[in-house]
């Protein structure tokens, strides 16, 4: 059965260097944002909608197979993915919506390995604000009624709202089912300011032979069209892994959004910033 490693998580948080950093290791193919996830959700969706399969005896007989299909799209897109790159054993695929589908993964593998890309939601909401004020003419029209950054900040924290607000209730629910144990946490800081110590604890995770990084000549080998991103979304790193700057967002967020975020969010930094001084 093909290694498979999924990548989920927060947006902005680093994922693209992350996901071009493991793939300097011939092990490791990796995939830019992938669509497999809709796939998979796709065909779980059909299942659960289908008169066929709820009239189908015995039951069990037909969830074998339901699961024999789940499994078999993931290998046949990890197989096919490897054929470009003979050296690797592990096919790594990409998007925040895995955060959400652990529960569906682990009924089809024995302990599905999924790492979460996380960072501090003050970085995560400045870096958006930032991309905000630079082209608000990309953002969507609903964004631009919204005049102040306390407004835009409540909004991008919707529960249901993507990219931010939707992938921290995917997170959440993770701990409220008790599922975090078997994942590996990767933070933002720790990636740009520890970046072979952060990688040494990936393949610690996937219990594989480390390897030595070249941290000042990363080559971008996933390819994105940020167009259909927009404009949240940019996946080009640098060559370089670039240490990240202190509380970089106190030039876009008022310190009365940076003190709200952490008192509401307290469960997010109890469990990732337990050592954080306001």
């Amino acid at each position: 059965m093909t290694n498979i490693l999924f990548v989920g998580g927060l947006p902005r948080t680093g994922s693209t260097l992350f996901m071009n950093l493991l793939a300097q290791n011939p092990r490791f193919m990796c995939s830019p944002t992938s669509p497999l996830v809709e796939l998979f959700m796709s065909l779980s969706g059909s299942y659960a909608s289908s008169n066929q399969a709820k009239a189908w005896l015995p039951q069990e007989e037909i969830l074998s197979n339901f699961n024999s299909g789940r499994l078999g799209l993931l290998q046949y897109w990890a197989s096919n993915a490897l054929l470009a790159k003979s050296t690797a054993t592990w096919y790594v695929d990409k998007s925040r919506w895995w955060s959400g589908q652990y529960n569906s993964l682990k009924e089809i593998i024995d302990q599905p390995k999924m790492i979460i890309m996380i960072r501090d939601l003050r970085g995560i909401l400045g870096s958006m604000e930032r991309i905000w004020l630079s082209r608000p003419d990309l953002t969507s029209s609903t964004e631009l009624l919204l005049p102040s950054v306390v407004e835009r900040v409540n909004a991008w924290l919707e529960p249901t709202a993507e990219p931010v607000g939707a992938s921290l209730s995917r997170l959440r629910d993770l701990f409220n089912k008790d599922y975090t144990k078997n994942m590996l946490f990767v933070r933002f800081e720790d990636l740009v300011n520890k970046p072979q110590e952060t990688m040494n604890q990936v393949y610690a995770y996937l219990e594989e032979f480390t390897y030595t990084h070249d941290i000042n000549n990363v080559k971008q080998t996933t390819r994105e069209n940020d167009v259909f991103h927009a404009p949240y979304g940019i996946h080009t790193v640098k060559s370089t892994v670039t240490p990240t700057t202190p509380q970089g967002w106190e030039d876009v967020l008022p310190q009365g959004v940076s003190d709200s975020l952490v008192s509401t969010y307290d469960w997010f930094y109890n469990q990732f910033y337990p050592d954080l001084s306001i």
